[in-house]
């Protein structure tokens, strides 16, 4: 197998068999860009680069290599985080519906909450341009055809500051419950607190414990591993999700 990998993706026979597989996996992986009529035109090698690497590339001018700055969602509170939702590069599945809608597969979608719910107003319209290389693969030139255009504007019901009320007093609450050492406590994971206008049945806050911070979610692999992989589940949106017994719900007079 390694012989006919390296014959087809034309690898050096002086690189080790480790470094072989690599470098096989590599062009592999580009090759496989264009099934489909998917039509890539970069590979990402590396994402966030250390400034180190960067220098390194761009002192040595090393061929076909192009160091692009990336954007990614910022968000201006650390509240309502399972409400608000991510955004990420969409996978394959995820291509098969949004492709009729013009998008590129490389294209930054919703991928939960109000994020997903929303994409068709938040995601806008890409631009265009051409870009001009050399044979070596250096961009010598870029023209724009066409500026993108932002998305629109959307906007909750949620109440902010009853957000954070929520938030903290369901935090406390079972945080509380579980200092206390009794059976019921210690099966106590996570828990939900809803607040509706009872006049319009608008949410007014929608808080979930544990939560998560989206700013530092994906900063790398491993702090979104740290919270994928906890054992209370703080991506698990228990609020919209969960399957609960109800209690209470009415106090008759």
């Amino acid at each position: 197998l390694m012989s006919y990998c390296r014959e087809k993706f034309e690898i050096n026979n002086n690189y080790s068999a480790a470094d072989m597989r690599i470098i096989a996996g590599l062009r592999y992986s580009i090759k496989t860009r264009y099934i489909d009529k998917l039509y890539l035109p970069d590979y990402v090698f590396v994402q966030d680069a250390s400034m180190e690497l960067i220098t390194s590339l761009k002192e040595n001018n090393v061929p076909g290599f192009e160091v692009t700055v990336s954007y990614t969602r910022q968000y201006h509170t650390n509240l309502a985080a399972h409400l608000l939702g991510y955004t990420g590069k969409m996978n394959a599945e995820e291509y098969t519906t949004y492709k009729t809608q013009g998008y590129p597969m490389s294209a930054t979608v919703g991928k939960d909450g109000a994020e997903l719910a929303f994409e068709k107003y938040l995601h806008g319209t890409n631009g265009t341009a051409i870009v001009t290389k050399n044979a070596s693969g250096t961009v010598t030139g870029t023209t724009y055809t066409k500026e993108p255009e932002p998305g629109d504007q959307v906007s909750l019901t949620i109440d902010l500051d009853l957000q954070a009320a929520a938030e903290q007093s369901l935090t406390r609450g079972i945080e509380n419950m579980k200092s206390k050492s009794t059976e019921t406590s210690d099966a106590v994971g996570g828990g939900a607190l809803v607040a509706v206008d009872v006049a319009t049945g608008q949410p007014l806050a929608i808080a979930n414990y544990p939560t998560f911070d989206l700013q530092t979610l994906f900063q790398s692999q491993e702090s979104y591993d740290a919270v994928k992989d906890a054992e209370n589940e703080p991506l698990f949106n228990r609020a919209l999700l969960g399957q609960y017994s109800p209690g209470s719900t009415f106090k008759p007079c």
